[in-house]
C-alpha cells in the first residue's frame, strides 16, 4: 500500500521516509516499500551495538522487497570533542567494520549554548 502511494508521486525525485528507531511495524512497513535505506547511528558505543539487528532486518525485508539495499550509515549527533564518538566515527568508513557502503559524516558538529 505504501509502495503503491510512492510509485504515484510523479512530482519528486526523492522520498524520505523517517521511522522511528527501533524495528517495529513503522520501520518493517517502510522496509518493504522503499528501495534504499539510510541507517542514522550515534557515534556511540550504544548507539552502534544495534546495527547488526538492522542490517539482519534489512535481509530479513528483501524476501517482500529484493530491490531494498542499503544506502549508507549517516553518523548523527557527532561531538568531536569527545574521544568516543571521534574513535567511532572512524569505525564508520566503508572499509571498515560498520558498512561496506557508503558512511556519511557530520558537516555540522554539535555545539553546546550556556
Amino acid at each position: 500500500m505504501i509502495r503503491d502511494f510512492i510509485e504515484e508521486q510523479t512530482e519528486f525525485d526523492i522520498i524520505l521516509i523517517d521511522c522511528p528507531p527501533n524495528l517495529y511495524r513503522c520501520s518493517w512497513t517502510a522496509m518493504v516499500a522503499v528501495d534504499w535505506v539510510i541507517i542514522p547511528v550515534p557515534p556511540e558505543d550504544f548507539g552502534t551495538q544495534g546495527l547488526r539487528a538492522v542490517h539482519q532486518a534489512i535481509q530479513n525485508a528483501r524476501v517482500l522487497n529484493p530491490s531494498l539495499r542499503r544506502l549508507g550509515h549517516l553518523v548523527t549527533r557527532f561531538d568531536g570533542r569527545l574521544v568516543v564518538h571521534r574513535s567511532n566515527q572512524h569505525r564508520a568508513r566503508p572499509d571498515d567494520s560498520w558498512s561496506a557502503e557508503i558512511a556519511w559524516h557530520p558537516h555540522h558538529h554539535l555545539r553546546h549554548v550556556m
